[in-house]
């Protein structure tokens, strides 16, 4: 299946049998594979490090669409610290708060570099943040 309108708010996936599914938000479910994180830091090495820019959308407390620019990164940046420099630049509190990326309809992983997600630079991602505690419920 993929994802027709690219919005994680209302996501309406595209089946092989072009039938389109209405998906909610508690069904977007953590991918259950392992990667072999070795594998990828061995690779990584023969890759040029570059500088790259990407823009992360989210949306606020007051249900608006934000965006963050997020610089001083390269393309050999792992998912997490992404992630933790964009809590940071945001104000979220990832004690409380799950941060989960997506581009390009694939969910990022944190122990990947963005080269490996084939991140480019002026990248558009978008961000799901999701209470904790409320999920619990």
């Amino acid at each position: 299946m993929t994802c027709v309108n690219g919005n994680l708010r209302k996501v309406i996936f595209n089946g092989k049998n072009e039938c389109l599914f209405k998906v909610p938000n508690f069904c977007i479910c953590d991918p259950l594979f392992e990667r072999d994180y070795n594998d990828i830091k061995e690779h990584s090495i023969e890759i040029v490090e570059k500088d790259i820019i990407v823009i992360i959308y989210y949306i606020d407390d007051k249900n608006e669409t934000k965006e963050k620019k997020i610089e001083n990164i390269t393309n050999k940046t792992m998912v997490l610290n992404l992630k933790k420099k964009f809590a940071e630049m945001a104000g979220i509190d990832m004690d409380n708060n799950k941060i989960r990326l997506f581009y390009k309809g694939f969910e990022l992983l944190d122990d990947s570099l963005l080269w490996y997600d084939k991140i480019e630079n002026m990248a558009k991602i978008q961000c799901l943040v999701t209470n904790i505690e409320a999920e619990i419920k």
